[in-house]
């Protein structure tokens, strides 16, 4: 059973938490004496994200989940069955109706534990 916020999601896939790419390999200019002409340049580590596919027949659940992603509010996440639980936003979420009544849905959501009670 995964929770976000107030609503319990019905979950067919989830995916994460997964870093995303934070480092590149870069060309550089060749000095025509070292093999090495490539670097690797990387930034500071990114918020893990996940990403949660399910459906619903609740217009509710589809209604709050969409303020959600409007607001971009701080929600709590639990999975029972990882005993996972931390702070969450929803950055991306996506609903396709294919028939009366049934809503399958993309959730993409970004770990913000680190800023939770921080007054930010």
């Amino acid at each position: 059973m995964i929770t976000i916020g107030s609503i319990t999601a019905s979950v067919r896939a989830f995916r994460g938490w997964d870093y995303p790419q934070f480092g590149s390999v870069v060309a550089v200019l060749h000095d025509g004496a070292s093999v090495d002409n490539e670097v690797l340049q990387s930034g500071s580590v990114l918020r893990q994200r996940a990403v949660i596919t399910g459906h619903t027949i609740e217009v509710g659940d589809v209604t709050v989940l969409s303020g959600y992603n409007a607001s971009k509010e701080m929600v709590d996440f639990e999975d029972d069955e990882l005993l996972d639980s931390r702070t969450v936003v929803v950055t991306d979420f996506r609903v396709d109706r294919s028939i009366p009544f049934l809503f399958q849905y993309t959730i993409e959501l970004i770990d913000m534990s680190d800023m939770a009670g921080s007054g930010s």
